[in-house]
């Protein structure tokens, strides 16, 4: 069993599309979302930023 500790990110943190400095911190190299298991989100906030990073790849703002 693993003993390891969840880091989780702010609870208030808001993810838009237009921040993409933010976005990109929960991407990998390729370009792909980070899981949740990896980035410490609720399930809430990992909805959230995947239609936040959509939109910005929509917008042609992130690859």
């Amino acid at each position: 069993m693993r003993d390891e500790r969840r880091h989780r990110v702010d609870p208030h943190l808001t993810f838009d599309y237009k921040d993409t400095e933010t976005l990109r911190r929960f991407l990998t190299d390729r370009g792909r979302i980070r899981k949740r298991s990896v980035t410490g989100l609720s399930v809430q906030q990992q909805r959230r930023l995947a239609t936040a990073i959509r939109n910005a790849r929509e917008m042609a703002l992130l690859p």
